[in-house]
């Protein structure tokens, strides 16, 4: 679970607290402030941390912001809102990038970053989005 707060206020409860929020007292509910991000994964422990609110969200305009990220990491969150998949080869998904990208639009992305990134952009057997590690000359 992942909750990114705009503006305002929100509490985040647990359905039930666990043994140690009992014993201790510990309250279950944690409050966000505007800018901050709550992650809740039950392998670790609950997270509160500063984020940008509205480079997070800006998927909701249609637009994703990557700032040093991995080309394997844009991929993988482009392809959340794409049909036809983007996918790396393995000796370029180590690369980074950074930049704001229209969502649903994979082969404007891969136009963009074969001009940026040594890497070029081929067309697979099901119409998937290959990114490919440019020949050398």
């Amino acid at each position: 679970l992942e909750v990114v707060l705009l503006e305002g206020r929100v509490s985040v409860d647990k359905d039930q607290p666990s043994l140690m929020d009992r014993i201790t007292r510990r309250s279950a509910r944690v409050e966000l402030q505007p800018d901050q991000k709550f992650v809740a994964d039950p392998e670790n422990p609950a997270l509160i941390t500063a984020t940008d609110a509205t480079r997070a969200t800006s998927w909701r305009e249609g637009w994703i912001v990557f700032e040093d990220e991995t080309v394997e990491q844009a991929i993988v969150e482009l392809n959340r809102y794409s049909e036809r998949p983007l996918i790396a080869a393995d000796d370029v998904r180590h690369l980074r990038l950074s930049g704001v990208f229209r969502i649903g639009h994979p082969d404007r992305f891969g136009a963009v970053i074969q001009e940026l990134l040594p890497l070029e952009v081929r067309r697979g057997p099901q119409g998937e989005t290959l990114l490919v590690r440019k020949a050398a000359h």
